[in-house]
């Protein structure tokens, strides 16, 4: 019976280790013509804010501040049409992005 217990308690603290866990989020939220919106959580400090050009791969800087934490956001779009992405970049690697969204 001991052994029962002690597999309950390990399942239980196993699952409260899963629940605490958070991922590094950037969503999209909405759009004007001059801006992107987005609302971000668990991002890394330091994290940098880039527009990925679906159709020519193109990635350039967001001319945002670093980011950290929680919080939301406008981002200047390029003008013109395109397909977009918002990425989350912190030491080189991607940590989040959103959904592609388009500009006219």
């Amino acid at each position: 019976m001991t052994n029962l217990c002690l597999a309950g308690v390990a399942f239980i603290v196993s699952l409260a280790a899963s629940g605490t866990a958070s991922a590094q989020r950037i969503t999209y939220a909405s759009q004007n013509d001059v801006n992107v919106n987005i609302v971000y959580s668990g991002l890394p400090a330091s994290t940098q804010v880039f527009l990925l050009n679906q159709v020519s791969g193109v990635k350039s800087p967001a001319l945002v501040p670093l980011l950290s934490g929680s919080g939301s956001l406008a981002v200047p779009i390029p003008s013109g049409p395109g397909h977009y992405y918002v990425l989350a970049g912190q030491g080189g690697e991607w940590v989040a992005q959103t959904v592609m969204f388009y500009t006219k």
